[in-house]
């Protein structure tokens, strides 16, 4: 189903939704988690590794879900400042749902 509705064609519209569809339809196709998508999307990458990809800036996220519970790396998504005060990772943009979703895929990451 999901991946039958995101090859559904509406033209772009609503045009404020076009690049989120496009990383669902992309996401679905690939069998990757949307919370994985974000991670690659919103430049994690750059300061964190998965599996030896990645920078170095940062922790090494690989096992993060077996070290740390799911409300934790919420609130480090938040503001990493409230988990460790020495933390030098800004804020991320994320929204509600954003957060969620990356919360998600942290935690399975064991």
């Amino acid at each position: 189903f999901l991946k039958w509705t995101s090859e559904i064609d509406t033209n772009e519209w609503p045009p404020q939704d076009a690049k989120l569809r496009r990383a669902a339809r992309t996401a679905v196709a690939l069998g990757v988690s949307p919370g994985a998508t974000l991670f690659k999307d919103k430049g994690c990458f750059g300061c964190h590794r998965l599996y030896e990809t990645g920078g170095t800036l940062g922790p090494d996220l690989t096992h993060v879900g077996g070290r740390l519970d799911r409300n934790t790396i919420e609130k480090i998504m938040e503001n990493p400042t409230t988990v460790n005060p020495k933390a030098t990772m800004p804020p991320p943009a994320l929204t509600h749902d954003e957060r969620d979703q990356l919360a998600d895929f942290l935690t399975g990451l064991k």
